[in-house]
């Protein structure tokens, strides 16, 4: 019994320090929505945010920059689509995500696990060729990151960002690798 105890705390003590590690040395942001954490890692921190809105999670920018499509600005619901946002300030009246009373989340539109990984040479110039279909002009971009988000819908969305010199120019978002549904592409705009 005291070997089980034993190996119970260093399993603990041992998790506590990697979490610790990861979010003091590598630079990421633990995200709190409600009872939900989402850790999104640097440099993509900077432009995108996981938040809550109306009883469900969103995808949005960070109050640095702007998404816009059509010029209207636009955030991803966790629901598998692409929303305008219709008020200014709109993020800044959050509503609580409601839970029942063992805890477990009532609203639809949930996020869970995020994966960030930073695009290889060869994905990001097939990456400039989608973009370029999409946008009308060549894609140049030199960087990528891929931003992958769990729903608890039951589908992941697959967010591209384009990065050139680097500052954040499109996403590319779309579920399940594009598979299904036809990707969005979404301006990213520097706010002054």
């Amino acid at each position: 019994m005291f070997k089980n105890i034993l190996k119970t705390t260093i399993f603990l003590i041992t998790i506590t320090v990697v979490v610790g590690f990861l979010y003091l040395y590598l630079g990421y942001r633990i995200i709190d929505c409600g009872k939900e954490k989402f850790v999104l890692g640097a440099p993509v921190d900077q432009w995108v945010r996981v938040s809550c809105y109306d009883g469900n999670h969103v995808i949005t920018s960070t109050n640095s920059y702007r998404w816009e499509k059509s010029e209207k600005e636009v955030f991803l619901n966790a629901r598998g689509y692409l929303d305008v946002i219709e008020e200014k300030n709109i993020f800044n009246n959050f509503s609580p995500m409601e839970f029942t009373t063992e805890g477990k989340i009532i609203a639809r539109g949930a996020f869970g696990n995020t994966h960030l990984s930073t695009l290889l040479d060869y994905q990001v110039v097939n990456l400039n060729k989608d973009l370029s279909k999409e946008i009308g002009k060549k894609a140049t971009y030199d960087t990528g990151y891929h931003l992958r988000v769990f729903s608890t819908a039951g589908f992941p969305y697959d967010i591209f960002i384009y990065v050139k010199d680097n500052k954040p120019e499109y996403i590319y978002s779309c579920i399940n690798y594009c598979h299904v549904y036809p990707p969005e592409v979404i301006k990213i705009i520097a706010l002054k």
